[in-house]
């Protein structure tokens, strides 16, 4: 491990650090104009109930005790609450606290590489492509992203510590390495994986990988993995692994293998980003055998050359196990949600790619300067020229990932423009397609609502709210045939769900279908026998059906569950005035 920085080394590295920051503040500004979307925001944030408060005693005894939204996270929940105590409902300051996070973890990195290296250059870019790609954006941009940023800030701080603990072993610097780690954890499980980053750079650059260097880390992986089975347990309890029976075995590790390089193939060609990849087996679609077969293959090779250059070439081995390893909790072995991937999983192993590309480009400069050289008989002038050519595209291409990091923060700026642009990267996003017709429907853009509903079920025909949805806005608009078919189709998948049962039975009674209509609210009642609503509209039925001391006990029982439900009054009302007075006691 290279000693402590000279001065000169200390300003030039001071100044990178004021560049960097400088660029990525300059490449981000858009996202400081970003509302709270509607997509997790309002359940991460807006209207989470154990954070409205701000920042307070019982604040921490809420998110420390409690699962939200499948997640126990509650170092990000005290952060959202920090800000809401900071800025309330105002945006741009969550913004702020976002991206200034992430400016901090560009010159984390930074340091990190410079005093493992020495090589600070090197590490300039590293941390340059880490500020600037645009596939980073998700992560800083979408405020419920919040984990991201801050857990890789501890990661980081937790590696800075683990350099400090190389130099000069301690109780007390060690304590600081564990303490770090967990904060990152009570921030995002996933960084389980960051003991293993440990030992990639006990390899690399710091040569001090031994049997030694893993029992140092059991108390880390200890840490873990029992963080790890919470969020675990946690994510399971809320619901988030429903869909798991859908993707089968095979399917999941067919999508983790051409998701692996798909990655890749965005961080090297970053356009048509998207908030939203279709799972292939959910949304299509479907993989094709021979990417799979062509995926599987590239990985190998990638691996192999890996393998065979580890001696020479360290670095590759390195980041690309990083990369591979850092991946591997999301990759969707283990499947969670319906989308196949997401840009903000690659926030960390985005790490390793860079320093495996950024170091073996550095080499290959010098060799080629170091052959052209030789062959001119002019080896500093000519290695000095392939340096500076180098050094111009490089400066290009992170002008390009900035200005690219620009437009695709104004993706995030509302619900409206995140989700148009959603669709239109991926056409077959059936959330996207559902999150346009909610965002319709609220704006009382009923045909547009309507369509966009029938695109998603045509995607994605299993979520039974989507039905639910479609049918409850098609009967307020009078088309009852669509209703009543959605509704059906709900009842399908939740055939014990009284809600459904009774919003059917609803329909069909509008409609004068009135035998189906009572089988429908008969069975909402046995389900839920408190439901008022389906009582006072089965009242209807028997009332038309001649049934009218039948009407008037259902009635009477919808009044004794909601006395204030007025419909139920007025019909009862009704019946009692059409009938003798000596008949209208039961």
């Amino acid at each position: 491990m290279p000693g402590s920085p000279r001065a000169g080394e200390k300003t030039r590295t001071l100044w990178i650090a004021v560049a960097l920051a400088v660029a990525v503040v300059a490449a981000y500004l858009p996202a400081l104009d970003g509302e709270f979307l509607g997509w997790d925001d309002n359940l991460y944030v807006t209207e989470n109930p154990h954070i409205r408060d701000g920042l307070s005693a019982e604040t921490v005894r809420a998110v420390v005790s409690t699962v939200h939204t499948g997640n126990w996270i509650p170092l990000t929940w005290l952060s959202h609450a920090l800000d809401l105590e900071l800025y309330g409902l105002e945006p741009r300051g969550h913004h702020a606290t976002a991206l200034a996070l992430h400016v901090a973890n560009t010159i984390l990195l930074l340091l990190i590489l410079c005093q493992m290296t020495g090589a600070i250059w090197q590490s300039a870019v590293v941390a340059a492509l880490f500020g600037l790609h645009p596939i980073h954006v998700e992560s800083v941009a979408w405020v419920s992203e919040r984990k991201d940023v801050l857990s890789t800030a501890f990661w980081l701080l937790a590696t800075l510590a683990y350099l400090r603990w190389v130099r000069r072993p301690s109780g007390a610097r060690w304590g600081a390495v564990v303490v770090a780690f967990g904060l990152g954890l009570l921030a995002k499980p996933m960084l389980m994986t960051f003991p293993c980053t440990l030992l990639l750079l006990d390899s690399w650059p710091l040569r001090r990988l031994s049997w030694q260097a893993v029992r140092e880390k059991l108390s880390l992986f200890a840490l873990a993995l029992t963080i790890g089975g919470v969020a675990f347990v946690a994510q399971r309890s809320a619901g988030a692994m429903e869909l798991a029976s859908l993707v089968g075995p095979a399917d999941r590790v067919a999508n983790a293998v051409v998701s692996y390089v798909r990655y890749l193939g965005l961080a090297l060609w970053p356009v048509g980003l998207s908030p939203w990849y279709s799972h292939p087996v959910i949304e299509g679609p479907p993989l094709a055998p021979m990417q799979i077969v062509g995926a599987a293959g590239l990985l190998a090779a990638l691996s192999g050359l890996a393998i065979a250059t580890r001696q020479r070439w360290p670095y590759l081995l390195v980041g690309w196990l990083w990369y591979l390893g850092t991946l591997l909790p999301v990759i969707g072995l283990i499947h969670f949600g319906a989308h196949g991937m997401a840009d903000r999983y690659t926030y960390v192993p985005m790490i390793g790619l860079a320093i495996a590309v950024v170091w073996a480009g550095g080499g290959v400069v010098e060799w080629v300067g170091g052959v052209m050289g030789r062959v001119g008989g002019v080896v500093g002038w000519v290695g000095g020229g392939a340096r500076s050519i180098a050094a111009a595209l490089v400066v290009a291409l992170l002008v390009g990932l900035a200005a690219a990091t620009w437009r695709q923060s104004q993706v995030w700026h509302d619900s409206t423009t995140f989700w148009t642009s959603t669709i239109e990267r991926n056409p077959r996003s059936g959330v996207g397609h559902y999150a346009l017709a909610n965002i319709y429907t609220q704006q009382h853009r009923v045909p547009e609502a309507m369509a966009h509903y029938r695109r998603a079920l045509e995607l994605r025909p299993d979520p039974w709210k989507w039905h639910v949805e479609l049918a409850e806005l098609a009967y307020r608009h009078g088309d009852r045939a669509t209703a009543q078919a959605h509704y059906e189709l709900a009842i399908e998948r939740r055939p014990d769900d009284a809600v459904l049962h009774a919003g059917l039975g609803n329909v069909l009674m509008q409609a004068r279908h009135d035998i189906e209509a009572r089988r429908h609210l008969e069975r909402a009642i046995e389900l839920h026998p408190d439901f008022a609503q389906a009582y006072d509209h089965l009242g209807i039925v028997l009332q038309r059906a001649g049934e009218r001391r039948e009407a008037i006990r259902a009635f009477r029982a919808a009044l004794a569950i909601d006395p204030g439900l007025a419909s139920a009054r007025a019909n009862l009302n009704m019946v009692l005035s059409s009938m003798p007075k000596e008949d209208r006691a039961e």
